[in-house]
């Protein structure tokens, strides 16, 4: 097998027309290969193995955290067979860690997974991924950076505070009970603070539903617009270190409503819960930051990147501080403070800027002996060159058959499509 002394960076992302998501793992693959010193050759599983990589082996090989966010991973036998003949040195980018840890300890042991870069607390490495049978070394990283691409827009859209037309905006999504009280703030965030201040003279903008979430420019266009953005910490309060929750729930009918949640909480839960908690700071806390918009957010340690009344006003959970949270949003000098700050340590200061990631990395391969150079690696690049041509005509002939069923759908009476609409969300 031919070796190239090149990186080879694998995620998924799916190509279909329909499909949207928030921007980050785009740009933070284009952060790889832009600012490596190693040459970096990215791959979307999405569209199948390239054939003419089977001969060639590379240097290392980094796995996206997008490769493992549900099961089955997006790695097909074709990957999973050439990764295991491979000499590359290995490292898994993980997130979500707090479910199926059995799977993710067996994938780390049966591909003979060399380092992890991991959102767990280096405190809790060892009950984590001490597990394992072939023990990776652990990186902690946290889950969002500041991108090329944030900064972009900062710098087009930012306006006064004043101008803004929105008074306090929000955008989350419902997850599912297992994931305990602490994964479901960020639904119940939305839904008290509107019944508790709907009485108030205040412009809002808060939505959890499927529908109303924002990606790209337009979630940007959205922060720009709001004086003030509610958040929480990302994350759950527990790990499920033997996979015990999710199953507990299957068995309980999977539904997300205040029983099951209960009887989760009597069982399963209950001897998870808090053992290692698994919070930190998100891509959108940074996002708001750089658009300037002022951030109340439930109290929490975020990482130790935010601090409360420096970089954002602290909410109680039980909302006994919220006619001081309205007095606080409402004055012109505080939100005035709050943002200068946050844009100072967490923009300006390029202290989380995605280069630093970049740079761990880099220096963890060199660390492994892997020798730095951006020069390109031909053969793969040809090899991956000519798998392209095929993965995009693949795609094309998914996105023919995506645009055959949204007008199959279209044709459907309304309450058919709401139906479907309730399950895909489901789903």
């Amino acid at each position: 097998m031919h070796v190239e002394s090149a990186v080879l960076l694998l995620y998924h992302r799916p190509a279909a027309l329909w499909f949207r998501d928030a921007a980050t793992i785009v740009e933070q693959i284009a952060a790889f290969v832009r600012h490596s010193s190693f040459a970096v050759h990215a791959v979307n599983t999405d569209l199948g193995f390239p054939p003419r990589l089977a001969s060639i082996d590379v240097g290392a090989v980094v796995m996206h955290y997008s490769l493992f966010g549900s099961r089955p991973y997006k790695l097909d036998r074709s990957f999973l067979d050439w990764l295991d003949r491979s000499r590359a040195y290995k490292v898994c980018f993980f997130s979500d860690e707090h479910a199926d840890c059995r799977a993710r300890r067996a994938f780390i042991d049966d591909h003979r997974v060399d380092c992890v870069f991991s959102h767990v607390e280096p405190r809790y490495f060892a009950e984590v991924y001490g597990r394992c049978r072939h023990v990776p070394h652990v990186e902690h990283n946290i889950p969002g950076y500041v991108t090329d691409e944030v900064r972009t827009a900062a710098d087009r859209l930012n306006c006064e505070s004043r101008a803004r037309p929105v008074d306090i905006g929000y955008r989350g999504r419902s997850l599912p009970v297992w994931m305990g009280r602490g994964g479901r703030e960020k639904h119940d965030i939305a839904g008290e603070f509107m019944r508790r201040a709907q009485h108030e003279d205040l412009v809002l903008d808060i939505e959890v539903c499927e529908k109303h979430r924002l990606y790209g420019d337009r979630w940007y266009r959205f922060l720009a617009n709001c004086r003030c953005t509610l958040g929480v910490e990302s994350g759950t309060d527990y790990m499920d270190l033997e996979d015990e929750v999710a199953a507990e729930y299957a068995a309980l009918g999977g539904r997300d409503d205040e029983d099951t949640l209960a009887a989760l909480e009597h069982g399963a839960l209950a001897r998870w819960d808090g053992n290692v908690p698994y919070r930190a700071v998100a891509t959108r806390h940074f996002e708001a930051a750089a658009l300037n918009s002022c951030q109340i957010l439930f109290e929490g340690d975020y990482s130790g990147v935010l601090r409360p009344m420096v970089h954002y006003i602290p909410l109680r959970k039980d909302y006994a501080n919220l006619e001081t949270v309205l007095n606080l949003q409402a004055d012109d000098e505080v939100r005035r403070v709050l943002t200068a700050n946050a844009f100072r340590d967490l923009i300006a200061s390029a202290s989380y800027d995605v280069r630093r990631l970049v740079a761990r990395v880099d220096r963890t391969l060199a660390d492994a002996g892997l020798r730095r150079s951006t020069s390109r690696a031909p053969r793969l690049a040809d090899a991956l060159a000519d798998g392209a041509r095929r993965r995009r005509a693949l795609a094309e002939q998914r996105n023919a058959v995506a645009r055959a069923r949204a007008a199959a759908l279209r044709r459907l009476p309304e309450p058919m499509r709401a139906t479907l609409r309730r399950l895909r969300a489901r789903a």
